[in-house]
């Protein structure tokens, strides 16, 4: 039987435990890391592992089982797997239900412990990660530095109006520098400064719009990498039956839930999906903060937000989007005036974007397939809506009782809420017939 080691992995240093002893692993040149891993040597009674052929002999033949990480980890992952040991990762909110606070020691002996499943490391998971990170910042990168390029573009070649330009004149859909920019960039090369202003303006134009070239040849660089891996994973067909999702959202998608099947339930996976731990101490670092939301993946999945509330597209004509009656219940449900509207509407919409994409990853299921599964629960909850307030109308004396507020289990309350419910309910089927009708 192959021996476990828990691993805790931080900047710097890693935490290891075998079920007795606690070894420490240092390898970096930060003061503050090393200060903080000759604390835990200190205090816990660990041993340290001066160098790397000294962890070679422990880990050698062992199975180290690790919390899934940034960068860092993915290096450590890579060391020792280079020492002959197998690295398997677990789902760090799985961990989060069993620690109050994160510690680095701690973690090591519940990775040790851990009974639940873990992931054996995957080259091309992890990797389709940091590429769907790595596009997240450029195309932010992207919109500063072409921010940069006009203003300067403004006192370079003042005899035109370039600056006034909106930004598809200048950079296609694909990332691709159109013909007008590639126009600006030779005239700027053959302007000739009137003054010594116009010509550091000249110079500034002139490098703002080749970083801009650089980054836009890098998002294409990612882009082409993150379909080449896409095509070699099996999910991508079943989210191809998914309408508008294009292949950085099943990219953004697949790199995060990884194994669909590791999900007990959609609430799970929603859950993971959109929110990560609330407090963790991260090697030398320590931060208590409230819920933190998954920018990068709500800032993929942003898109198909958008593509569900367009009604009509160029020319006027009629966007028959399949989602637009689950956004319109979201949008006549919270109040116009309740403060961070927009962002509620999209939290939910995308709430229930997910559930449906979970079911089309682990039942194998079309989107058609996936509403006619849903719509036949809402059917099941109208019918017993409907024998509920029957059997309360019959009942004498409603308000028997009636204390008020939210929690009075009145006959006569339960009845409202019951009618409240049923309301709702055929609201989502008229919605999802809509959707099977487009």
């Amino acid at each position: 039987m192959i021996k476990k080691l828990g691993c805790d992995v931080s900047n710097g240093f890693v935490v290891l435990y075998d079920g007795r002893r606690t070894w420490v692993f240092i390898d970096s040149q930060d003061p503050k890391a090393i200060s903080k891993a000759r604390r835990i040597l200190r205090h816990s009674n660990a041993e340290h592992i001066p160098t790397i052929e000294d962890l070679k002999r422990l880990i050698q033949g062992k199975h180290i089982v690790a919390e899934v990480t940034g960068a860092y980890g993915v290096r450590y992952a890579l060391l020792f797997q280079s020492l002959g040991a197998t690295v398997s990762f677990v789902d760090p909110k799985s961990l989060s239900r069993e620690r109050n606070r994160k510690k680095d020691v701690e973690d090591a002996r519940l990775l040790y412990d851990y009974q639940g499943r873990t992931y054996q490391y995957e080259d091309l998971e992890l990797e389709l990660r940091h590429l769907v990170n790595a596009h997240r910042s450029l195309t932010a990168f992207t919109t500063a530095a072409f921010n940069r390029f006009k203003q300067a573009l403004a006192g370079a070649v003042f005899t035109e109006a370039y600056h006034t330009l909106p930004r598809r004149k200048f950079i296609t859909a694909n990332y691709k520098p159109t013909k007008t920019f590639l126009q600006v960039l030779r005239l700027l090369e053959d302007l000739h400064p009137i003054n010594e202003t116009h010509r550091h303006l000249i110079e500034r134009a002139r490098y703002e719009g080749r970083h801009v070239l650089l980054i836009l040849e890098r998002i294409r660089e990612l882009r082409r990498r993150i379909r080449e891996i896409l095509r070699q994973h099996p999910y991508t067909e079943r989210l191809d039956r998914v309408p508008y999702t294009g292949f950085i959202q099943k990219a953004t998608i697949i790199a995060y839930a990884w194994d669909i099947h590791r999900f007990a339930s959609p609430d799970h996976f929603v859950s993971y999906m959109l929110v990560s731990l609330a407090h963790e101490e991260s090697g030398q670092q320590e931060r208590d903060r409230k819920d933190r939301k998954r920018v990068v993946v709500k800032a993929h999945l942003w898109h198909v937000y958008l593509q569900a509330r367009k009604r009509r597209g160029r020319g006027g004509k009629e966007v028959r989007n399949p989602y637009w009656p689950v956004v319109e219940i979201y949008d006549t449900r919270i109040s116009p005036e309740k403060k961070g509207r927009g962002k509620m509407i999209f939290t939910k919409f995308i709430d229930w974007w997910l559930r449906v994409v979970f079911y089309v990853l682990r039942d194998n299921l079309t989107y058609k397939e996936v509403i006619e599964r849903m719509l036949s629960g809402l059917l099941r909850d109208e019918e017993r809506l409907i024998r509920a307030v029957a059997t309360l109308l019959r009942r004498p004396k409603l308000y028997a009782g009636h204390v008020g507020g939210r929690r009075c289990r009145c006959a006569g309350c339960r009845l409202q809420k019951n009618e409240y419910q049923l309301q709702q309910v055929r609201r989502w089927i008229e919605a999802y017939r809509e959707i099977l009708q487009r």
